[in-house]
């Protein structure tokens, strides 16, 4: 990270680059792998300490993966990165993961379809702690894995 960055600069940087991955990452579906991936339109926002509310705000399109726990280590700035706790029930999955960097914990709530939801994410390391407000709404299927080796062939 530039060391001519300002404390909230870093913050910012190094916490969004992991609470953001992990907004990509929770969905309803059961680690089984029955069924088919989901397209999901996702908005989210970031609250930190010391920075305007509700910041960063944007949408976006995001095909996930059958198995929470797969997709919650897999990607950019995840690289050893742990589920460590998971709860599920009908309506609501929260997921905790430890990373090199810190720790975040995911709490979503879906509706009864899990064809919506809404939620936090909450991520704490030596940057600072920041929240995100996300919603979502299921708007088709895809393939994660053919999503995932494009990324990666376009990373390389």
């Amino acid at each position: 990270m530039n060391e001519n960055l300002s404390p909230v600069s870093k913050a910012v940087g190094g916490a969004c680059a992991a609470v953001l991955a992990c907004a990509v990452l929770a969905w309803p579906g059961s680690a089984s792998g029955a069924g088919k991936d989901e397209l999901w339109e996702v908005t989210s926002e970031i609250n930190m300490p010391g920075m305007p509310p509700g910041m960063g705000g944007t949408t976006t399109q995001v095909c996930r993966d059958k198995d929470p726990r797969r997709d919650a280590t897999r990607g950019p700035g995840r690289a050893g990165c742990k589920v460590t706790g998971m709860r599920q029930t009908a309506t609501r999955m929260t997921m905790t993961l430890s990373c090199p960097k810190g720790k975040t914990t995911i709490d979503l709530v879906y509706n009864a379809s899990h064809t919506q939801y809404h939620g936090t994410i909450h991520n704490t390391g030596p940057e600072g702690e920041m929240t995100m407000k996300t919603s979502g709404r299921k708007i088709g299927s895809c393939d994660a894995a053919q999503v995932r080796n494009a990324r990666n062939a376009r990373t390389a």
